[in-house]
């Protein structure tokens, strides 16, 4: 009976100090989660025309592959603790991780937008054909949705299990 109260008395501190999963065991299955969405995995993939565009580009240093958001900052915000605009902390039975940088990427743009050159004359980018345009604005379509945090069930269901096998100890 005295080896039963210990035990849920152990329970009944891990339940209420969840702390130490949060931190060693769902953070790093959400980081890695995000890593996925933005490397492909289920956002919408860039138009033909950036892709295009971006091939063409000489002094482009991003990914090339169609994944629109990967190996750049706003990946880095969501998938490295410690790198500009990750959001990562634990207190009590909370757990906050994201990034303060994506905007527009995670609920999409609703309507097409400006872009004008302040900095110099004009504006300077490769066309999908591979030629230069030197325009003093451009106008940008609206962007598509690509919502990072919207996690599939099966990362849910696999938190959800590591947190009852961790509770059980």
């Amino acid at each position: 009976m005295q080896q039963l109260l210990e035990g849920l008395r152990d329970l009944q501190t891990r339940l209420r100090r969840p702390e130490a999963f949060l931190r060693d065991q769902a953070a790093p299955r959400l980081r890695e989660a995000f890593a996925q969405r933005l490397q492909g995995g289920s956002l919408e993939p860039l138009a033909e025309s950036t892709l295009a565009a971006k091939a063409q580009d000489p002094r482009y240093r991003g990914p090339r592959g169609s994944a629109p958001l990967a190996g750049g900052a706003l990946e880095a915000s969501f998938t490295q603790a410690g790198s500009r605009g990750h959001v990562e902390w634990v207190a009590g039975n909370v757990l906050e991780i994201g990034s303060e940088l994506p905007g527009v990427h995670e609920t999409g743009g609703s309507r097409a937008y400006s872009i004008r050159a302040r900095q110099a004359e004009h504006l300077a980018y490769v066309r999908g054909t591979g030629d230069w345009a030197f325009p003093k604005e451009v106008t940008h379509p609206p962007l598509p949705a690509r919502p990072v945090t919207e996690l599939d069930e099966s990362v849910l269901d696999e938190l959800g299990e590591a947190f009852v096998e961790w509770v059980l100890g």
